[in-house]
């Protein structure tokens, strides 16, 4: 997935946020949202992987992210490949759609891909989806679903992008969404690119500007009368390969949601604010640890009900993966399947639920498979949680599913220790990460705190590994 941002983040030259009651009702430019799905394969029936852009990942050189570069063209064909930027995402991605929404004269003209292109029914792949966005309807603030109403330059850009595939016959475009200071986009590679892929891009922006330019609406630099200079974009781009099962599926669902997320972090800001370093006191205020924090930080001022669930009590089921290792087995809805769970996990289970059902906060360290079953209960059931982490955030991280609704409700607060920080690869769980997280999940508890086995370790090093963790300073008397 690649990520393309304007270099003035603080206007919106490309779009703004909507709310409409129906948006093909609209006549000029209806909003964006439909989604327009360009093969219903994506990557699925189709050899190859997912390539895209990271926000986490430095874009200052176009190309460069993960070695792909002018290599990109001519390394193995079949990736998957998404344009996109994240710029207030914490996460890449949201789904531009290029149909009916994004002004076309009619259903199914898809900006130069051919009328015939969306004879398919709205929502349907190949079809250009009139309805807003193909995620299922809801509100925010009491209005309809958000989505995303192009700018004059916001329609150049997808005029470009939609011009692509016709560049370039050796990509198809799959799934894009305009945001005000930003654009996403995922293209499958059916060839090797004749350029790099930065060429590519600088292209996308190029045309951008020039359609821009002889736009009729922009009289000598001048936009209904009033100077407006040519939007700059920002240097280079960003991009993430996806490289595994279900990665392609996820990141699109994401992108078709962003508008809403969009309009949720707009209604609730200090919601989904990542803070990079709160102080805390722990221990009975013998030391002050420092996390890396998302969510409703004021979840800490409640009773917490520790969660602390053996690996013998609870697992999921777990298959082979191509190349070697498991990974956990998920059922047609998504959900993850049980291979067993004990009498003991369901007392564990219940008392922290019902913790939780009498103002309690659920706090899990999310270290063993029950441990995360039972936080996934606890959001389900709408009651506020507190979950650890291993690792830091990326700077663009927000929550997805669940746990951004559960944050813009003010339900959920994720804690990483300060000296864990973000990594673009993923961060095993080990035996020294474990004792750490559960001893400071037991700080954090206080009086409440669960006692737990910590099979021979001596108390101190127990300590001195989650004070580690937490970047730990002694509190001056203690």
């Amino acid at each position: 997935m690649v990520t393309i941002t304007l270099a003035d983040r603080t206007r919106e030259w490309l779009g703004r946020l909507t709310f409409g009651e129906n948006a093909e009702s609209h006549d000029t430019p209806a909003p964006l949202g439909s989604t327009l799905g360009l093969g219903s394969a994506i990557g699925a029936s189709q050899p190859g992987s997912v390539l895209g852009f990271d926000p986490a990942i430095d874009a200052s050189q176009p190309g460069s992210t993960l070695g792909l570069g002018s290599a990109i063209g001519s390394s193995r064909p079949g990736p998957v490949l998404g344009f996109g930027s994240a710029i207030d995402a914490s996460q890449p991605g949201s789904v531009l759609g290029l149909g009916s929404a994004i002004g076309a004269s009619q259903p199914g003209s898809t900006l130069g891909l051919g009328s015939a292109i969306g004879a398919s029914q709205p929502g349907s792949v190949l079809g250009l989806g009139s309805a807003i966005g193909s995620s299922q309807p809801g509100s925010v603030l009491g209005r309809s679903r958000p989505s995303i109403e192009p700018t004059p330059f916001g329609q150049a850009a997808l005029d470009s992008l939609a011009e692509m595939p016709r560049l370039y016959p050796q990509i198809e475009l799959i799934e894009a969404q305009l945001m005000p200071d930003h654009i996403h986009f995922i293209i499958f590679v059916k060839s090797p690119l004749p350029k790099p892929l930065g060429a590519l891009v600088r292209g996308f922006k190029a045309g951008a500007a020039k359609r821009w330019k002889a736009c009729s609406c922009v009289n000598n630099g001048s936009v209904s009368g009033h100077f407006c200079p040519v939007p700059q974009w920002a240097d280079g781009f960003q991009d993430t390969v996806l490289l595994h099962e279900g990665q392609l599926e996820s990141m699109i669902a994401y992108l078709r949601d962003n508008p809403l997320r969009l309009a949720e972090k707009r209604a609730n800001p200090l919601l989904f604010r990542r803070v990079s370093r709160l102080e805390l006191p722990l221990d009975g205020g013998r030391i002050v640890g420092a996390f890396e924090t998302l969510g409703n930080r004021h979840l800490l001022e409640r009773p917490q009900a520790q969660v602390q669930c053996s690996r013998r009590y609870f697992a999921y089921k777990r298959v082979a993966k191509p190349g070697g290792g498991t990974k956990i087995a998920h059922d047609a809805e998504g959900e993850p399947i049980v291979e067993f769970e004990t009498p003991e996990y369901r007392d564990c289970r219940d008392a922290a639920l019902a913790a939780g059902e009498h103002g309690a906060v659920v706090l899990s360290p999310c270290i063993s498979d029950g441990e995360r079953q039972i936080a996934r209960e606890a959001l389900k059931r709408r009651l506020p949680l507190v979950a650890l982490k291993n690792m830091g955030f990326s700077k663009y991280e927000k929550p997805v599913g669940r746990y951004f609704e559960a944050c813009a409700e003010g339900r959920l607060l994720l804690m990483a220790p300060a000296a864990w920080p973000h990594s673009t690869v993923a961060k095993p769980m080990t035996r020294f990460d474990a004792t750490a997280l559960n001893r400071i999940a037991q700080w954090l508890a206080g009086d409440s705190a669960v006692d737990i086995n910590y099979h021979g370790m001596k108390p101190d090093n127990i300590d001195s590994l989650a004070e580690a963790a937490v970047m730990a300073q002694q509190v001056e008397g203690e």
